[in-house]
Order: C-alpha cells, then structure tokens, then sequence
C-alpha cells in the first residue's frame, strides 16, 4: 500500500482494490475505529510494513 493513501482507509466508504481483498464490505470499519478514538479523545493511525499489512496505533491523549 502507498504510505500516503493508508490514513485515506479512515474515510468512509474507502476500500482497497477487490484485487487487495476477498470480503466483500462497504468501508465502514475503520471509520467507526476513528469516530469511535475521536470520541474518547484518542487518535488513530495506519501505516504500511514492509512485506505486507499495516501497522494500526491508536493513542490516548487524555482530556
């Protein structure tokens, strides 16, 4: 995955290719992650390893 397009996933409705996945899906988890960090103050982030998948952070930042 191109590192620029990882915190797009965060979006609704973003999906990678069908040639990336065998689900089918609408694109919603990872924006329910993110709505969900916002809403405990938190923040989420994607980046891609080398040899495949993605490192997914969530962090606190207290209130």
């Amino acid at each position: 995955m191109d590192p620029d397009r990882a915190d797009g996933l965060f979006e609704p409705f973003r999906r990678l290719g069908q040639d990336r996945t065998s689900t089918s899906g609408h694109g919603l988890g990872p924006s329910i992650v993110a709505s969900i960090a916002q809403a405990h103050a938190a923040r989420v982030t994607a980046r891609p390893r080398q040899g495949g998948g993605l490192t997914v952070s969530v962090t606190f930042t207290g209130t």
